[in-house]
């Protein structure tokens, strides 16, 4: 170390005593013999220890590094014929090099001194001045574009991005915010247009190739993702969604093609647009750009398997090739977090498991762990066992989990605990990686982070339907009782149902774990929930009135978490969230046929896991609305097991196309047939499983007819006149109306035209279909007036059933939705089959002229 001071300080003081040394702006050439001597010191002090590097960073004659540097820079800008000959050109790239070794030493957890040295040295105002010149001249002509000077350049800009990496913090400061705004000139002027359009007409063949290329569309495109990462306020979406659609994606398309036949300039480009693209989608948090180009998805994965480039990764983020792979693993864990990308890269990329495996052997950390992500949300049971995962896979998971939760910022070569606590989560749900964590004894360590971060409870809560990982668990008496004190707080916090989820599969039930005052307070509440909920659901269904209901709910006292309600459905739905609005189809339409069916649309609350098991005791059968997603969540296990363990019937309906259960779920359903939702039409999928539940001796026992889907209204058709006649409004609303009773009749009426119908026809109608509420309300109503009603209906649907529900409630009767649906299934029926579709027009376009 002192030897290698010594000779640069002998270095500096034989260029104090030059002219040369007094300011940068100085064209005369300097002494060839110092360089090599300097370059030659530069390469001894790379193989120093770390420590005495960032010694030698402090000695105040390393100033003399970056003054040459800038020197050199000046004279090729200024003198317009000026080439840098060999050794001026081996000098700066030492430089480059020596510089890029500080900035991965001096990162964010260096000393203060280091950091605040090294950014003073990089950070300088004076010679950032004449950069600006560099770069304004490059703007304005194409003269330095075919100089391989150029290229010195942009690696010093990329050696500054990589220090604006490191020190995010920086990205604010006078000489970045300037920096980057030039660049920001350079890629929307023409040149950076023209260079890449050039680029994407590559067939393969000998390419003409000139410094700008990789200077335009490499370095400028890598030192403005960078800024773009780092700094808040810049508005990267409409930036990526210009560049990406108008270049980026046919760049990537056209050189996937011929990706081992790649220069290190064409690696050296793709390394930019990856790494704009990337940075862009976390800035705006969203893969929206990207979500439909599965042609590029295709071409990534071809790039990110080449075995020739994973040959050339090396253990810091300094070389081409390990950031343009660490930076494509990057954008798929992004992807991940959408469903539908999701779905695509495990349904569509062929063997994607198998190829994204060797990247977990790779030499860079953060590369390996966006490896181990993106296995954990593509892989199958049968994926883990063929790649054999071992405890060692495991163990370095988990070394960088440690590393992370241990780092002053929670996180890990940029990457914040948060991903990996998601990744795990999507990993543990495999039994394979289970019995691994459970022999790796670590536990321990995700209790300690459940402390500070609740994603670990839905961990723990996963690996708790291991027996292995049970028996850890229940060893742990502290972690109980924090389980119990997390699970008996108020609603609404994330961890509860976790807690209650792990308590449930140690068989912590509610009874022997709670204090007398929170069994009577949540066995109120699940009173609530569950008996009076369950009488409801049953009264809605059944369209029992309310005093009925009332008096119900009346005689029924709080429930032990032992005892059954008294309550059955006919079925159960189980659902993953994702899935909630075809979940909603399916329930009305069970509804309609007249079954009775329990399903959580409000998300329960309070006592869940009790709740759940009371609601699967009221049923013998659950339909399971099978995806990824579905395996992937806890609850929707927990609700399968205990329905399996009851030898509650399962009805397995298939929501993801080209879906597969495997592990715990396909174990589950390894002997039933799928009803495939995404294969057929709904009304087509819903019939197979009607069919299914009428083998099963199923029938509805509600009074319903099926539910006809009508066609959705014109929005500026808004009903708001009340369509009860004034006359049967009586003036005291406390009084209620007598109902209607008929005496038996004939069906004559029914040869009329319904026009000609008189009000004691429609009421006869009303009767037959058992239409009551209508029955009701349209007692002085005649056929020109159902028809008035009927033409509004469809007119707009939605507004009429409010107008009819709020009439009916002063006249003291309840409006179903489902009679309502059944009037004008009835009407249309009525229309159809005993008038011709044009007598019907008719009959409505008479009743609009009177």
């Amino acid at each position: 170390m002192e030897e290698i001071v010594n000779r640069l300080g002998i270095m500096d003081s034989m260029l104090k005593q030059t002219d040369n040394y007094s300011t940068i702006e100085n064209i005369v050439p300097l002494d060839n013999h110092i360089l090599k001597m300097i370059t030659e010191i530069l390469i001894d002090a790379e193989n120093l220890p770390n420590d005495n590097i960032l010694k030698f960073l402090l000695h105040p004659s390393f100033d003399l590094i970056h003054f040459l540097v800038w020197r050199l820079f000046y004279r090729w800008y200024k003198q317009r014929d000026h080439k840098l000959s060999d050794v001026e050109t081996n000098y700066l790239k030492q430089a480059i090099v020596f510089n890029m070794k500080l900035v991965v030493l001096v990162d964010e957890q260096a000393a203060t001194t280091d950091v605040e040295r090294l950014t003073n040295l990089l950070l300088n105002k004076n010679y950032f001045q004449l950069l600006f010149s560099i770069l304004n001249k490059v703007n304005k002509s194409d003269r330095l574009h075919f100089d391989s000077g150029l290229l010195i350049i942009g690696q010093w800009i990329e050696l500054i991005s990589h220090f604006e990496h490191e020190h995010p913090k920086h990205s604010n400061s006078e000489c970045l915010m300037l920096l980057n705004t030039k660049i920001k000139e350079l890629m929307f002027g023409s040149w950076y247009q023209t260079y890449i359009e050039d680029m994407i007409k590559y067939t393969g063949s000998s390419f003409i190739w000139k410094s700008g290329y990789e200077f335009f569309i490499g370095t400028c495109s890598f030192s403005m993702s960078n800024h773009i990462r780092n700094v808040n306020d810049f508005d990267a979406k409409p930036v990526l969604e210009h560049f990406y659609s108008l270049y980026y994606s046919s760049f990537i398309t056209v050189y996937s093609k011929y990706v081992n036949q790649w220069s290190n300039e064409i690696v050296h480009c793709l390394m930019g647009i990856i790494s704009f693209i990337t940075h862009c989608c976390l800035n705006i948090k969203s893969t929206e750009v990207l979500k439909n180009d599965k042609q590029v998805f295709h071409s990534l994965f071809s790039i990110v398997t080449e075995k020739k480039l994973h040959e050339s990764i090396i253990s810091t983020w300094t070389n081409n090739e390990t950031i343009l792979i660490d930076l494509i693993a990057v954008l798929f864990c992004i992807c991940c977090d959408d469903t539908d990308i999701l779905r695509f890269f495990t349904h569509d990329i062929p063997l994607i498991a198998q190829r994204v495996y060797p990247l977990t052997e790779v030499k860079y950390d953060r590369t390996r762990l966006t490896a181990y992500l993106l296995l954990a949300y593509v892989s199958t049971e049968d994926d883990l066992l063929k790649l054999k995962m071992n405890d060692t896979t495991i163990q370095i998971y988990f070394r960088l989990l440690e590393a992370a939760f241990h780092s002053p910022t929670r996180s890990f070569r940029s990457v914040p605990i948060e991903i990996f606590l998601k990744g795990l989560l999507a990993f543990s749900i495999h039994d394979v990686v289970q019995v691994e964590i459970a022999k790796s004894n670590k536990v321990p360590l995700l209790i300690e982070i459940a402390k500070f971060h609740p994603l670990a409870y839905d961990i723990l809560w996963t690996l708790s339907f291991h027996v292995l990982i049970q028996q850890q668990l229940e060893t742990n008496k502290e972690f109980i009782d924090t389980l119990i004190n997390v699970r008996e707080t108020a609603d609404g916090q994330a961890n509860i149902k976790a807690a209650s989820g792990i308590l449930w599969n140690l068989n912590y039930t509610f009874e022997n774990t709670s204090s007398p005052a929170v069994k009577n307070d949540m066995n109120v509440s699940r009173t609530n929930f569950l008996s009076i909920k369950n009488l409801t659901i049953l009264s809605n269904q059944l369209n029992l009135d309310k005093t009925t209901t009332a008096n119900l709910i009346d005689k029924t006292g709080p429930t032990s978490p032992n005892q059954s309600n008294g309550f059955h459905f006919d079925m159960m739905i189980s659902y993953s969230h994702d899935n909630t609005d075809i979940c909603h189809r399916i329930y009305d339409t069970l509804i309609g046929n007249g079954y009775t069916v329990w399903v959580d649309f409000n998300y329960m609350r309070g006592n869940v896991m009790e709740a759940m098991a009371e609601a699967i005791e009221s049923t013998d059968c659950l339909l399971l609305l099978i995806c990824d997603n579905y395996k992937r969540s806890n609850y929707c296990r927990a609700e399968a097991l205990y329905a399996y363990s009851r030898q509650v019937t399962l009805i397995p309906l298939l929501m993801q196309k080209k879906y597969k259960a495997d592990g715990w779920l396909g174990l589950m359903l390894s002997q039933l047939i799928y009803i495939d939702f995404t294969k057929y039409e709904f009304n087509l999928a819903f019939d197979k499983l009607k069919a299914e539940l009428f083998s099963m001796n199923k029938k509805p026992r509600a009074h319903f007819s099926s539910a006809q889907k009508l066609p959705s209204p014109p929005p500026e058709k808004k009903i708001t006149e009340s369509i009860v006649p004034s006359s049967f409004v009586t003036v005291n609303n406390s009084t209620q109306q007598t109902p209607v009773v008929l005496s038996s009749h004939n069906s004559d009426y029914l040869k009329k035209p319904i026009n000609q119908w008189l009000a004691s026809d429609i009421n006869h109608w009303c009767q037959e279909k058992h239409l009551n509420t209508f029955l009701n309300v349209l007692q002085h109503y005649d056929g020109y007036a159902l028809i008035k009603l009927y033409e509004l209906s469809k007119l707009n649907y939605m507004s009429m059933i409010n107008v009819l529900q709020t009439d009916c409630k002063k006249l003291h009767y309840d409006l179903s939705v489902f009679e309502y649906i059944r009037f004008l299934s009835e009407f249309e029926k009525l229309s159809f089959t005993h008038h011709s579709e044009a007598k019907i027009d008719n009959e409505l376009e008479n009743s609009k002229a009177e």
